[in-house]
Formats: C-alpha cells, structure tokens, sequence
C-alpha cells in the first residue's frame, strides 16, 4: 500500500510539473513583401524609438510571465557570404556556445545559436534583398538562457519552423 501511494504521489509531481510547462502559444504575422514569423500570444510589444529603427529593431515584445524577451532586427549581409559561410564563421566565434545549421518546414536555412555567456539565444535567417533577419530571445531579468529548458527549447523550435521569407512579386 505504501508503495502504491509513493507511486501516485511520484506521478502527481511528474503531471504537476509537465502541466505547468506548457507549450507557449504563437500567432503567425508577416510583415508584407519581406519575412513571416511567430510570436508568442499575449506578449506585450514594446514601443520602438527612432534610434532603434534607425538600428534594424523590427520588433521587440516581452512576457513578464514567463521572464522572455523578444527583439527581431535585420542588417545587411555580406554579398560574398552563404548562409553555410556565416554558420562556420559564428562556429569559430567564442562568443557562441552552440551553432547549429538547419532546415526548417518551409525549406528556409536557419542557424540556431546560444551565446557562451548565456545572455542571448535566437537564430539567423538570411533573407532575400542581401537582409539576414535575426531573432533574439533573453530574460527581462538577465538570468542565463538555456538552450534545454523546455519551454525556451519548444518556443524557440516552433518560432523557428515558423519563418518564411516571403516571395518577391
């Protein structure tokens, strides 16, 4: 009977806690003629200065529920440069922990990336127009981003499959 009821407390703690990480919720948006992508439903977005426009900054959004923030900005790439380029040039970089190159489900090549000091996690997406997109993810209160947490991972996968780069007409 003891061992019966240590079995249903072990299997409540383990539902309790795979239920209160569930999956965050993304909306899809497209910002006409460039790139489509996710963000997360509720988040709250942030009010851009000219100063950050003037930078690339896209988007920036935040949840104080879950302590992410979120900022897509763009600059220009290096004609001379493929996306494998790049990859292997971050891979080089100490101030990248993990460089991963992949496919996501819309045929765009990404590269995932976590810095070594673990105070931002996002990816690359090289776009059309010479642009590289790039998605930032870190916490509002400046705690380290891990690659495995499984929320960050599952938002980061999703928001990741998400992209796509919008056909030029």
């Amino acid at each position: 009977m003891k061992r019966l009821l240590g079995l249903v407390l072990c299997l409540c703690l383990f539902l309790g806690r795979a239920l209160a990480e569930e999956p965050v919720a993304l909306e899809q948006v497209e910002i006409e003629g460039f790139i489509g992508f996710a963000v997360p439903v509720g988040w709250e977005a942030a009010q851009l200065t000219d100063e950050q426009i003037e930078k690339g900054v896209m988007v920036a959004a935040r949840s104080k529920e879950l302590n992410f923030q979120f900022v897509l900005h763009f600059q220009l790439m290096d004609d001379s440069m493929t996306v494998e380029d790049y990859a292997a040039a971050f891979q080089e970089d100490e101030t990248y922990s993990q460089v991963e190159l992949i496919e996501n489900q819309h045929g765009t090549k990404i590269i995932r990336f976590g810095f070594a000091d673990q105070s931002l996690a996002g990816f690359y997406v090289p776009g059309t127009y010479g642009i590289m997109y790039i998605f930032t993810y870190f916490s509002s209160d400046h705690t380290p981003i891990h690659m495995d947490d499984p929320v960050f991972a599952q938002l980061m996968e999703d928001s990741l499959q998400a992209v796509y780069l919008v056909e030029a007409e």
